[in-house]
């Protein structure tokens, strides 16, 4: 038997009377999964491989024989993938979607096996898709039209999840003539789970006092003055594509912020026993998007009480709809010490703290807690 290239996707074999038989080694695509494929051996060396390595063998096992690896590598490292047979064929099934516009190489290593069988090495690579992202940013915080000029952070949100690995060509802080703000962040992609969300940190380095880059190169953001936060175009999806449209939102700053808020100043509105009345808990100034709704929490009895949380545009109400009436009796309202301002200064400590004079940074600071009584 001899082999020669029909595509990238494709051994093919060749009987003795010139008849094409089937191709021992092919790819398919997996539809309506981008990136998802399945690797198929057939003939006399799927056979083979499963009298091997059996009908349930460990990925560890299989890779000496048959696998997916990035091509080009110093060092051929396997893609984790899964080994499974349906009827005469072996089917080899990668853990995670392969990427756009990256060669890999499929081998079969058949010597490995014994016998006559040959080494079947295919290239194999998912074209780019240069169609434009129909992903749009939907939401972006703080909403405010007014941020301290020691503002720390930007959560954005869009309506697909987006790729990793280039967000930083793609997204730019703008002064008031349109010039891009040079090192504005901490140029570290910091995504959600689900890699829809986007956290933006303003460069610390500059926006600390007394530190090398704020020093030489001044804070990103200044008082007084007028920004615009600029998304795209060009930002990718998770299947490659850019984004075609521009997202910007502008602002202006005020002063700096280095105030610590402080939990006591928070004003609870309790609901009515017996009511799934919001309960409604006012800020003493705009707070993190992010943690306030994800570290403020409402205890009854020691329990979380269960409901929907909302913050306002404003970064300034927070309210708890339970899913269930209120009971009379005593709650109490806990926040986490790391839930911050918009200038990053938490209920534990200031985000700027002269050594010595302040809270010491800590892995969990503590809670903090307000009562309130249901009637």
């Amino acid at each position: 038997m001899r082999f020669w290239w029909v595509s990238t996707a494709v051994i093919a074999a060749v009987a003795p009377n010139g008849v094409a038989a089937a191709p021992p080694l092919a790819v398919q695509s997996i539809a309506g999964s981008p990136g998802s494929i399945r690797v198929v051996l057939s003939g006399p060396e799927a056979t083979a491989l499963r009298q091997r390595l059996g009908d349930a063998p460990g990925a560890d096992q299989v890779e000496p024989f048959f696998s997916i690896a990035l091509a080009g590598q110093t060092t051929r490292i396997p893609l984790t993938a899964r080994l499974n047979y349906v009827g005469s064929t072996a089917v080899l099934t990668p853990a995670f979607p392969l990427s756009t516009g990256r060669p890999y190489e499929i081998l079969f290593d058949g010597p490995r096996l014994g016998g006559t069988f040959k080494r079947l090495s295919l290239p194999y690579s998912i074209a780019v898709d240069t169609s434009p992202s129909n992903s749009r940013v939907t939401r972006l915080f703080p909403t405010q039209a007014t941020l301290p000029a020691n503002q720390l952070k930007f959560y954005v949100y869009f309506s697909k999840p987006m790729g990793e690995g280039e967000v930083f060509k793609h997204v730019r802080l703008l002064n008031e003539r349109g010039q891009p703000v040079v090192q504005a962040f901490h140029e570290v992609e910091l995504w959600s789970e689900n890699h829809t969300r986007l956290t933006l940190l303003i460069n610390p380095g500059r926006t600390k006092r007394d530190l090398g880059l704020s020093e030489t190169l001044g804070p990103v953001l200044l008082p007084n003055k007028r920004y615009t936060l600029q998304i795209g175009p060009g930002l990718k999806d998770q299947q490659g594509r850019g984004v075609a449209t521009v997202h910007r939102a502008s602002f202006t700053t005020a002063p700096h912020d280095r105030s610590q808020p402080r939990i006591t100043s928070w004003k609870i509105s309790p609901p009515k026993a017996g009511t799934r009345q919001p309960l409604h808990l006012r800020f003493d100034e705009p707070m993190d998007h992010a943690l306030a709704t994800d570290r403020v929490d409402v205890l009854a009895a020691g329990k979380s009480v269960p409901g929907r949380v909302e913050l306002s545009a404003s970064g300034m109400e927070w309210t708890l709809t339970p899913a269930a009436p209120w009971t009379a009796g005593v709650y109490e309202v806990v926040a986490g010490g790391e839930v911050e301002d918009l200038a990053g200064n938490s209920l534990y400590r200031a985000f700027e703290t002269e050594a010595g004079k302040g809270q010491t940074p800590i892995v969990n600071p503590p809670d903090y807690r307000i009562k309130f009584r249901v009637k």
